[in-house]
């Protein structure tokens, strides 16, 4: 039941269902969620006059607050707001802006990019064959990503997530080494930082190529004795790093903490909390996310979009409440490399979000309402634009994929659908995304109850 009240008066444990404004305008990257912290209502009272509030999934407004009442969630506020600030209080950060165009970097990040896939898959056969790493190799790569990033960050992420991924364990650690570049600079890392979260992104799983490729690639699930020997991927990638000069405690602290999770029931150390530390945090979140989202032998790609429902469930258990809420932010409602399905029926692949407006990125549209691809030249919509079309349903792009199509990158800067294999025509279980009836802005909520996502559908990646 939903109940307007003053903005004034929002306290921790309220549902805060609805705003005198649209969502769209609004930091929050779901409609409909329980208020726990100082940011989320200083926002709302600096910003409503009032809101509405669900009864049933939180807390009630009392009649009459006596002052020790006030003075207990005031105490509950602050120290929250405390706790957002704490994980970077050491972190010096600054306000990046777009240098360039998408349109313009994606043609320096795909040099960018090929150049980063073959020193990686030396990497890897180095570290596999228990040679020692080329730690100078591997930051002129990371270097190079920072820069790019820094210019424009859509640019690689997009190029990344068109490519198809037939190395997965080099391409994981490339995908996580820009996805950490980009949540670096969500935050505010100066570049020097990003170097280091960079690297760390880049060795975060090299250790998996100590672990068998049947163990890695095996359709069904893994014993316990192999799930013991994929976890061994930590121990494996530590000796690797350490052995390797030049790469920064902060980088190192990626590949030692980035499957601890954030109540204490991670590995290998079972660390808890802020102990966990910033980079380790910050990795854990990128490789769930990449990994959930990747085809694997195992089980299908999720969308991008479900993925970062389930983060967001799960905050406080596997995730820092704080980071993930930014990686959210960072990544946007509509994720780059998701694809999706207009009410005209045409399906796209999201190239790049606005960071102003997160319901407007860029939509390569790349089949007509027959499902029949552009050819010729694949159309470039800014999505709630001034156009008729809006989003009704995504799915996952590596489904998209293994359904037969994918995105190439033409010489003009532009992309044109190319045919793998298969047809569209083969079954394919779309991802409906959960809208508001108003601004279809994505929504945490499904009826009048909250999404209760059960990680038992959802496992945690091997990787």
């Amino acid at each position: 039941m939903k109940k307007r009240i003053d903005a004034n008066t929002l306290v921790p444990g309220m549902y805060l269902a609805e705003l005198d404004r649209p969502w769209r305008e609004t930091p929050f990257p779901f409609q409909g969620f329980e208020v726990s912290n100082y940011d989320e209502i200083e926002w709302v009272k600096h910003n409503c006059s009032y809101v509405y509030i669900d009864v049933v999934l939180g807390s009630d407004v009392k009649s009459q607050p006596t002052a020790v009442d006030q003075g207990a969630a005031q105490l509950r506020v602050r120290e929250q707001g405390r706790g957002r600030i704490d994980i970077l209080r050491n972190a010096r950060l600054v306000e990046h802006q777009d240098q360039v165009a998408f349109e313009e970097e994606i043609k320096t990040a795909r040099e960018i990019d090929l150049k980063a896939r073959d020193i990686i898959s030396q990497m890897m056969k180095s570290a596999r064959l228990g040679k020692t790493l080329d730690a100078s190799g591997a930051k002129d790569v990371v270097t190079g990503l920072t820069k790019s990033v820094l210019r424009n960050p859509d640019a690689l992420v997009c190029w990344t997530h068109l490519r198809d991924k037939d190395n997965y364990t080099a391409l994981h650690c490339l995908r996580v080494s820009i996805l950490a570049l980009a949540f670096g600079r969500h935050l505010g890392f100066e570049e020097e930082q990003l170097n280091i979260i960079g690297i760390g992104g880049l060795m975060a799983d090299v250790g998996m190529a100590k672990i068998p490729s049947e163990i890695l690639n095996k359709p069904k699930t893994l014993t316990s004795d192999e799930y013991r020997i994929v976890k061994n991927h930590v121990p494996h990638g530590l000796e690797i790093v350490r052995h390797t000069r030049g790469i920064p405690t902060e980088a190192i602290e990626v590949v030692e903490n980035h499957h601890e999770w954030y109540n204490g029931y991670g590995y290998m150390k079972g660390l808890k909390g802020d102990t966990i530390g910033l980079y380790g945090l910050m990795g854990g979140i990128i490789d769930w996310y990449d990994a959930v989202t990747s085809e694997r032998p195992y089980r299908r790609a999720i969308a991008p979009t479900q993925a970062l429902t389930i983060m967001y469930a799960q905050r406080s258990r596997i995730f820092h409440p704080t980071l993930v809420e930014n990686f959210i932010e960072c990544m946007g409602i509509y994720p780059i490399g998701s694809v999706v399905e207009f009410d005209t029926q045409e399906v796209g692949v999201v190239l790049t979000t606005d960071r102003a407006q997160r319901l407007r990125p860029k939509v390569a549209v790349v089949l007509d309402s027959k499902k029949k691809p552009y050819f010729s030249r694949t159309k470039i919509l800014e999505l709630g634009g001034g156009g008729t079309r809006r989003c009704v349903t995504e799915r996952a792009a590596d489904q998209a994929r293994s359904a037969g199509w994918r995105l190439r990158h033409q010489s003009d800067g532009l992309f044109a659908p190319c045919r793998l294999q298969g047809s569209l025509s083969k079954p394919v279980r779309w991802l409906s995304a959960t809208r508001s009836p108003t601004n279809h802005s994505l929504s945490a909520t499904r009826g009048a109850r909250p999404i209760r996502t059960s990680l038992r559908n959802h496992p945690c990646p091997r990787m």
